[in-house]
Parts: structure tokens; C-alpha cells; sequence
């Protein structure tokens, strides 16, 4: 017998029953707002303006847009020796263009309109200074200096002197003793028996200065921190990368020096004629004596010097006479066949072939070809 209070048409039963009813209706609102609501959000993301956009996709195609690379430092050199320099300290960070045509003669070169406009329309020129651009002043004319820094390298060096006293005498320094002098316990001479009679109808033959200071190692690594400082003030972040290649290059020098030095105790000589006055520098560093057949700008000698350097030759049983690559002496291969001496190539730096650049050849190599040859003219190594 079903009880009163609790049979399935009672009164309480239908209540529960009418309850539970309302609670569905209710649910199955809620999940329909909430359905709508969704797609409402949905639609309203991938269908808004413009301006509001797709937030999380425009967020993302902004963050996926590398920023745009900073354009390289535009650089000049003079000659071949900066350029390199400047090349592997700048790496991809400098764009550097040569003055000097690949092949030319630097000390005749003279630059066109062209080659003005390109300094000017450069970020940086780097010149070698001590007189070696006698054609400075129009670049300086016709260049302006808030917009192209103009770096002269000579600047902090101890420059040699650009005359030399006739007769063969010793170069007078002028800058105190320690002027001259790099290897210790050994003095070291500049001399120019070929230098010609000065006079006020050849200044140009007699510049203030040597200006061959790239064939100093000690020098170049002076003329790469002034590059290095110089790119840093153009492009401050990356001054770590600049010191960082300079230091590799640095490394590389020291090495090339030390070699060298350590080859040099088995010289036989101290001294070594060339065709060309341009190893004052290398001279002074190693303690050697440099006996020059042409001047500083290769300018010829007169007959009487001309004549002092076959006998000092012949007298001192030199057998070596450095030519350059890029020129050719006539005086000094009429020289070299008077004393019988054997000619050997010993560059001075100044430029290289289009080949050459055209392969990557850097400094720091062709100063090892030039050590190698000194050091057989030195009678330190067999000539092959």
C-alpha cells in the first residue's frame, strides 16, 4: 500500500517534478547565452576594423618583422694599407673604398673630380698623412667636414724625418735619442746615400716627413686604434666588434714581428739596398740600415750619389738589390747590373694588383712575403 504522503500523484511529487522541469529550461538557456555569447567573441576577433584588427595575429606579424639593419659606415682610404686595415676592423659593419686605383703608383696619383665627390659623399676618409696626399688641400676644399670625418693616421706617430744629409750621413733625428731607436742595444740608421740636391725648384722632392709609415709594424697597430676610434664615434654599438677584430688583427702582427726578430740573429748583415727610399720605418724598428738607390718620392739621383752607391755596393759585397712591383727604376736596374747584384722583389705596400684585391689579399700576408725576402738579402736564409 503506497503511502499518502509519498505516491507518485501526490501533491510533493508533482512539486519535485515541476522543479526539476524549471532547472532544465534554465540550463539549456544558460548554455544558449553562453553559445551565443562565444560566437558573438568569436566573430567580433576575426571580424573587427582595421584598426582593432586581429589583435594576437597583428601583435604577432609585428614582433616577426626583424628590424631593419643599420646601413654600413661608407668609408675612403688613400692607398691599399689603409683600405685593408679598415676592411678587417669595419668587417661587415664598413663599406671601404680604395682611392688609388688597384695597380696605380701612389705617388703619382692625382684624384679627379670623381674621386672628390667620393670622399665627400663618404661617412669617413682615412688619409696617411706626413705629406704623403700632397693633393690634401682639395679635398679639404671641397669637402665638409660635419659630414665626412677626415682622420689623418700619421697623427700620434713618431715620424722620421723626410730629408737625409748628403755624403751618406746619418739621418739627424731630431726628436731626442729614443727617436730612431726600437731594437735596444742596437742602433738603427736611415740613410740616404741616393737623395738628391735639394732646391726650391723641386719641393715636392722633399716632403717635411717619411711618409711611409705603414711598413712599421709597431705603426700599423697605432693606425688601427686610431680606426677603431674613428668607426666607434661613427657607430658607437658596434665599438665591441671593432676592438674585437682589431685585436685578432693585432695578434697576427705580433706574431709576424716576433718571427721576424727571431730570424734576424741569424743576419749576416744589418744593411740592404732597395730601389726606393720607403723602409725608414722597418729600418728603425730592427736596428738595419736602409741604402736607397731613389728618394722618398722616387726621385732620381744625381750622377756623383749615383756613383757613391755602386761603390759602397761592390765595397760592402752587398748581393741584393729590392725592387718594387708596381714601378720599374731604370736607374736602379742600371745599378744592379753594374755591381752584379741580384734583384729581388720587396714591395712597399703602397698598392697591390687588381688580381691581388680581386683575391682577398690582406696586409698582413704580403708583410710576411716582404720578411722572408729581407731576410734572405740579410743573409739570415738561402736565397732560392
Amino acid at each position: 500500500m503506497l503511502s499518502k504522503t509519498g505516491g507518485e500523484g501526490s501533491p510533493r511529487m508533482r512539486s519535485s517534478k515541476g522543479a526539476s522541469n524549471v532547472l532544465f529550461r534554465l540550463s539549456q538557456m544558460f548554455v544558449l547565452v553562453a553559445l551565443v555569447a562565444f560566437v558573438a567573441a568569436g566573430c567580433g576577433t576575426g571580424a573587427g576594423t582595421p584598426k582593432e584588427g586581429a589583435g594576437e595575429g597583428k601583435t604577432n606579424a609585428a614582433d616577426a618583422t626583424p628590424k631593419a639593419a643599420a646601413e654600413p659606415i661608407r668609408a675612403v682610404a688613400t692607398i691599399y694599407p689603409l683600405y685593408d686595415l679598415v676592411k678587417q676592423i669595419g668587417g661587415d659593419g664598413v663599406l671601404v673604398e680604395q682611392l688609388v686605383p688597384p695597380g696605380a703608383a701612389p705617388h703619382d696619383f692625382e684624384p679627379t673630380p670623381g674621386d672628390i665627390r667620393k670622399i665627400a659623399d663618404a661617412d669617413v676618409y682615412f688619409y696617411v698623412g706626413a705629406g704623403f696626399e700632397r693633393w690634401l688641400d682639395k679635398v679639404r676644399a671641397n669637402v665638409d667636414p660635419a659630414k665626412t670625418k677626415l682622420v689623418d693616421v700619421s697623427v700620434g706617430l713618431d715620424l722620421l724625418p723626410g730629408h737625409a744629409h748628403e755624403d751618406g750621413d746619418e739621418l739627424d733625428h731630431g726628436h731626442g735619442d729614443v727617436h730612431g731607436t726600437a731594437a735596444p742595444g742596437q742602433a738603427s740608421e736611415t740613410t740616404r746615400e741616393a737623395g738628391p740636391v735639394q732646391s726650391d725648384e723641386t719641393p715636392a722632392a722633399a716632403p717635411s716627413y717619411d711618409p711611409h709609415i705603414w711598413l712599421s709594424i709597431a705603426n700599423l697597430k697605432q693606425i688601427g686604434r686610431t680606426i677603431v676610434a674613428a668607426l666607434a664615434d661613427l657607430r658607437p654599438e658596434d665599438k665591441a666588434t671593432f676592438e674585437a677584430n682589431y685585436d685578432a688583427l693585432a695578434r697576427t702582427l705580433d706574431r709576424i714581428d716576433q718571427t721576424f726578430r727571431d730570424g734576424l740573429k741569424a743576419a749576416k748583415t744589418r744593411e740592404f739596398v732597395v730601389s726606393h727610399q720607403a723602409f725608414g720605418y722597418l729600418a728603425r724598428d730592427y736596428g738595419l740600415k736602409q741604402i736607397s738607390i731613389s728618394g722618398l718620392m722616387n726621385e732620381d739621383p744625381t750622377p756623383k750619389e749615383l756613383q757613391a752607391i755602386v761603390d759602397e755596393i761592390r765595397a760592402k759585397d752587398i748581393r741584393y738589390i729590392g725592387f718594387e712591383s708596381l714601378t720599374e727604376s731604370k736607374i736602379a736596374r742600371q745599378v744592379q747590373k753594374e755591381t752584379q747584384a741580384r734583384a729581388v722583389e720587396l714591395s712597399t705596400l703602397e698598392n697591390v694588383t687588381k688580381e691581388q684585391l680581386a683575391r682577398g689579399v690582406h696586409l698582413q700576408d704580403l708583410i710576411e712575403q716582404n720578411f722572408d725576402t729581407l731576410l734572405v738579402m740579410l743573409g739570415a736564409r738561402e736565397g732560392r
